[in-house]
Formats: structure tokens, sequence, C-alpha cells
């Protein structure tokens, strides 16, 4: 259901329905939406044309709290921006660079720089994080923009990738210097964290070389990098069943998680994957009624441990699908009353302070959960309440937790009081 402006704001409810259940009144509860306004200047108190403003709230991907956009608003000629619509919470605000049309002041060697056409100075990103906003709340946020000359950038031939702490961009497409060697050229950069990625092809068929390189861009007026292309991996995939005959095609899937840039591709023409080197975690989803009870990848155990991937590794995954599961049912209670529409969370691998593969989900009206289908062994379970301020969950790392063992062909329950905010 929506309150006001366009589509932004939502809430919704999990209904059970059935007979079963007896009738009862839905009550919805709209709050209406918070909006940050104010002024965007930079550091003499000008306003900044073309420029814009962005806030982001944190969301949760799997084991892992990201940020994800919320809105943005472009500045007007007095410096001026509003974004509306947004439901209570914590956000992040960051000012944004104007666009890329403006006149910079651009060096292009050692020593000796030009204007483009008038010349001038260029911005760059400037956030501020733990902004709380009420429902219904009109913050007033007014926005610096320091500004910074910008640089050169040269690098052997890859993509320049801006790290602004919040998401990964691309920069614009580089100058290609034929002397000595190909190199790239990217003018009119703006000194911070970037990246340097480079693939090259094979036929069309995945990634044969790959290179992935942070760098850190200061202020000097032309910066050379150089990277080095290595092999991606090759990872095959063979899956049986626990009596040694060959599983189906569809028993199990394989995703490959990182929370860094390295990324997994699979070939369609067979069960191989060509991964980029990096450390991974092997999510398993299995078709049912059984579960991936065992996977190892060149001798290494991967089912619930991180799977370290080298440069031109050639290996074997062996994944073994079984029927001997188990299975956990969660009771939540606050203050001995149901823990209805409480989320939970079982981490599957990894560990709190190094997250992996992650099952969540919610407790119905009754405070309940049934947690199906999973491999023997001990897991940690993190419960909270939700609330109209859209809370994302812990962090992991410093919230407590549930342990509990699960066995083959049992189904073992476990009590927990559904936290908020802890």
């Amino acid at each position: 259901m929506f309150y006001e402006e366009d589509s932004l704001f939502m809430v919704s409810r999990i209904v059970p329905v059935g007979p079963q259940f007896e009738s009862r009144e839905i009550v919805f509860r709209i709050l209406p939406p918070g909006e940050f306004t104010g002024t965007l200047r930079d550091e003499s108190g000008d306003a900044v044309p073309d420029s814009s403003v962005a806030v982001y709230r944190p969301a949760r991907r799997g084991a892992r709290i990201e940020w994800i956009s919320s809105g943005n608003s472009s500045v007007n000629q007095r410096g001026r921006y509003r974004i509306a619509g947004l439901r209570p919470g914590d956000y992040t605000i960051c000012a944004l660079p104007p666009a890329r049309r403006e006149s910079y002041l651009v060096p292009i060697a050692e020593g000796a720089a030009v204007f483009v056409t008038a010349g001038g100075s260029r911005v760059y990103a400037k956030c501020r994080a733990g902004i709380h906003l009420e429902s219904a709340e009109k913050r007033q946020m007014d926005l610096i923009l320091p500004t910074s000359e910008s640089v050169t950038v040269r690098s052997s031939p890859a993509a320049l990738i801006r790290d602004d702490g919040l998401s990964l961009f691309n920069e614009r497409q580089p100058k290609i210097v034929r002397s000595p060697a190909v190199r790239f050229e990217y003018p009119e950069i703006v000194p911070g964290r970037y990246v340097l990625e480079a693939r090259l092809e094979d036929g069309g068929r995945g990634p044969v070389l790959v290179a992935h390189r942070r760098i850190v861009v200061s202020g000097e007026p032309v910066q050379d990098f150089a990277i080095h292309p290595e092999p991606a991996a090759r990872l095959d995939v063979s899956t049986t069943r626990d009596d040694g005959t060959a599983a189906q095609k569809d028993d199990v899937t394989v995703e490959w998680l990182t929370g860094e840039r390295p990324r997994a591709y699979r070939r369609e023409q067979a069960p191989v994957f060509i991964v980029d080197p990096g450390v991974y975690f092997a999510s398993f989803r299995a078709r049912a009624p059984g579960c991936v009870v065992s996977a190892v990848l060149g001798g290494s155990d991967v089912l619930r441990a991180p799977a370290t991937i080298l440069p031109g590794m050639t290996a074997r995954l062996d994944v073994v699908w079984s029927t001997q599961c188990g299975s956990v049912r969660v009771h939540g209670a606050v203050n001995d009353r149901a823990a209805s529409f409480a989320s939970w969370l079982l981490l599957v691998s990894g560990t709190p302070q190094e997250p992996g593969d992650a099952l969540i989900g919610t407790l119905d009206a009754d405070g309940e959960a049934t947690i199906e289908r999973l491999p023997p062994g001990r897991y940690r379970l993190w419960t909270w309440m939700n609330d109209a301020g859209g809370y994302a969950g812990p962090d992991l790392a410093l919230a407590p937790f549930d342990s509990v063992e699960v066995t083959a062909g049992r189904t073992v329950s476990i009590l927990v009081t559904a936290g908020g905010r802890r």
C-alpha cells in the first residue's frame, strides 16, 4: 500500500489463509514518508551546477548488509535539492559531482597542463553516514562538495572503475595511446579509490585472462599503473547421489559468492565454471527432498568453508546429493507472546566475521518457522523483530546468536527470543 508520493513507500504483511485459520481483521499501519531537503554548495559557498544528491539505506543481501539506493535529486540553480518518499530508518546521504560535460583542468604530462575550454577544478563525492529519519520528518541537510584538481591516469589496457565506498561504477571510455605500446589514458580523473580491471575473452566462451587491481589515485598530475593479467580458473562440477549413482541435471545448483569484485561465469554446454582468482563461498541449492551433504574442491572441503581460487587453477568440484537431511523448527517469543513476522537468518557457511551463504525467512503468525533439508552439522541462528524503519537485521559479527545441531532424519526444535536492534 502506498502513501502520497509515487510508489516509493510500501508496507506489507504476511497473511495466512485457509480453513484452519479463523477470520480476523487485517490492520495496516501506514506511516507518512520522510524527506531530506537542503543545499549543496562548494567550499566557497557557491552553488554547484549539474550536481546531485543521493541517499542510500542498508539492506540485507544474504548474510551481508549492503547499501542500496533509495532516491536522488538534482540540484537547482540556487543549490537546493529535495528527496521525498523515504521510509523511516538510517541513511547515508551523498553529494555527487556534476556531469562530465563541465570544463576541468586536465594535466596532460609531467609538469605541463592545459585548460579544456574555460578550465577549473572539479569536485568529488562526499558522503555522511548514520543519519536517522523518522516518519513524516522533513530533515534539513546542507552539504558541501570539496574540490580537487583532476589528474590523468594511464595504465595497461583495462577498465577504470570508481569505488566511492558504496558502489563501483565505470569511468568514461579511455583514450588509447599507442606509443611505445598500447596504453589506456583516462583524463579528468578525481583523486580517490579505483579498480583497474581487464578481461581477455576466449572466442566468447568465457574469460581466459583476468586482472583485478585496487589503486589509490593521488593528486599527482599523471599517474601510471601496471596490471598483469593472470589465467582464470576452470572448475568442473561433478554431482552424484550418496548411493554412487549420477545425479539428475537439476538436483543441485551451484553459485559462487564473494564480497569483492571477482566473478564466476558458467559455460552453457557443460557443468564448468570459469572463475576469477579470489576467495569464494560456494552456495548449494538442492532439489527436494534432498540436500548437499558433501562438496570437495581439489581435495578441500568447501561445503562450509571458503574456497581459494588460484590463477590458472584447474580442479573438480565433487558434490554429493542425499536425502539424509535434517530440519530446524524455530519457535519465537517476545514477552511470552508469539514473535509473529520476526525475521530469522541461518548461517550455512563461513563465520559471523566472514559470512558466506545464509538462509533467511520470517516466522509465521504463530511465531514459528521450519527450515528444511539441511545437511547435518552445527549452525548459528539469528532472530530479530522487524520494524517500520526497514531494519535490515544485526551485524552478525556483533549480535548474539543461538547454536543448533542438525542431525540426519530428525527435526530439532529451538525456542528463541526474537530480539530487536541488538
